[in-house]
């Protein structure tokens, strides 16, 4: 063979490869020793809500939203310790009702907070939530795990365990700083009571407040919580053997939504404390590292995202701010992660209905719209005849959400179409809606009653001038 047939066959050979390389590269996850693992977006595998213990009556209406996943609180810890077997039972049972409504279960564990012995041990009304322990107070931990591994033996039905860094936990004031290596320490022996006594439940660590355990700032009245906070949770997914395919992790997202966050950001900036506001956590290139370490379980946790709309009676009107969710699910939908979890909100349950429902359904369809959500829910509520009229008056609630007024101008969405020019158009054409008399979609509260609140949110929008 000449050289020049020679040059030409490797040529052709060295192009075919090169294209096979960049054909792979572009859908190949080679695991975590890879070098081409790719982030990709992805439906949502686990939409849940976190409930605390008390929604018993609202899970075929999570349901019917479309959450397949409810989180629990485990607070044995905070009742005499003579109480924590029947209590871990207790927990049990709960796991097993929320199976048989066809939901998955997470029961999220608060890291290093002592287990109560008795009025002997600590006063629990001198304020606080519970007596936080140093992680390297071997005794305070082994007394700490035995109850846990107690509750994670009865509770091995469960199908998540997660363990929170702090609010409430971390180190306190009266205590040493600490750093990303002392919440390690607390996720490796929850990790491994999980794997001695209930091995087929997957265990998370949820950096939530991660800072606590850091530099004692103000607490999150302080940019420079925030910053710690992002600076220990990159810390922390890098700590060797901790986070890959045997314990997963949970991302606040902070920066993608929490007004609290970007104000003291924004303000920082504009009192020259800092010179530019950081780039959000996490990046896309994150994740990816996430990844390449092997975390096969990688969920989202904004917690507050659901209840941002921060007026004083949200509690007892009607609300929502689905634009601004759907922001955000837009904005994190390229970290392809596996599972979301925000907050259930229980005092407001009922008020924020369709926040649920709008939460559930857009995470599950990224093609659905705020515009969509209001249609289908005012469907749930009112006849046939009335479903336009009750969904423009839903988009100017929409339009003016208080969240929105306490929001920087940068983030709030761009207001919906609608046909009411003010609070008393609205008033006026909700006069004119008929209540469905039932409906088949499982609803919070009987219909009456959300007509009240959504009256009563309008007289409140009416008497602000809108």
């Amino acid at each position: 063979m000449t050289f020049l047939k020679r040059l030409v066959i490797c040529l052709l050979l060295g192009c075919l490869l090169l294209t096979l390389a960049a054909c792979g590269g572009s859908t190949n996850s080679s695991g975590p020793s890879g070098d081409t693992q790719t982030v990709q977006e992805k439906p949502f595998t686990y939409i849940g809500l976190y409930i605390w213990d008390n929604a018993k009556d609202y899970f075929d209406f999570f349901k019917a939203c479309g959450v397949n996943t409810l989180q629990l609180a485990e607070r044995i810890w905070w009742f005499n310790s003579d109480t924590a077997l029947e209590r871990a039972q207790g927990l049990s049972r709960a796991i097993d009702g929320i199976h048989e409504k066809g939901m998955y279960v997470d029961l999220l564990f608060f890291s290093n907070l002592r287990q109560y012995h008795g009025p002997d041990d600590y006063d629990k009304d001198s304020g606080g939530i519970g007596v936080w322990f140093d992680p390297q107070d071997e005794q305070a931990l082994a007394d700490k795990m035995f109850y846990v591994r107690q509750t994670m033996e009865q509770c091995a039905n469960a199908d998540f365990f997660t363990v929170e860094a702090g609010d409430p936990g971390g180190m306190s004031a009266e205590m040493r700083a600490g750093t990303a290596e002392d919440f390690a320490a607390i996720v490796r022996a929850y990790a491994a009571a999980a794997a001695e006594v209930a091995p087929n439940v997957k265990v998370h660590a949820n950096t939530w407040a991660l800072s606590a355990y850091g530099e004692h700032y103000p607490v999150s009245l302080d940019y420079r919580w925030w910053q710690q906070e992002t600076e220990m949770t990159k810390a922390f997914t890098q700590i060797a053997g901790l986070i890959g395919s045997s314990v997963g992790i949970c991302l606040p997202c902070h920066d993608y939504y929490r007004d609290l966050c970007r104000n003291l950001w924004y303000h920082a900036k504009i009192w020259g404390e800092v010179e530019e506001t950081p780039v959000a956590y996490p990046q896309v290139e994150d994740i990816a590292q996430l990844r390449r370490q092997g975390v096969n379980d990688l969920w989202l946790w904004p917690f507050n995202l659901l209840e941002t709309d921060g007026s004083a009676d949200y509690c007892a009107t009607f609300t929502c701010n689905l634009r601004y969710v759907q922001q955000f699910l837009q904005d994190v939908r390229p970290f392809g992660a596996d599972g979301i979890m925000a907050d259930w909100t229980w005092k407001a349950c009922c008020g924020m209905a369709m926040n649920f429902y709008g939460y559930a359904r857009m995470a599950a369809d990224p093609s659905a719209t705020p515009a969509q959500v209001m249609r289908e829910y005012a469907g749930f509520l009112a006849a046939p005849e009335s479903v336009d009229t009750l969904t423009e008056i839903f988009t100017f609630i929409e339009n003016h959400s208080a969240g929105d007024q306490k929001r920087l101008s940068r983030y709030v969405p761009d207001p919906l179409p609608c046909t009411l020019a003010s609070a008393e158009q609205a008033l006026a054409a909700l006069d004119t809606v008929v209540p469905l008399t039932g409906s088949s979609f499982p609803l919070p509260e009987p219909i009456p009653d959300t007509f009240e609140r959504i009256r009563a949110r309008l007289e409140a929008l009416y008497q602000e001038g809108a």
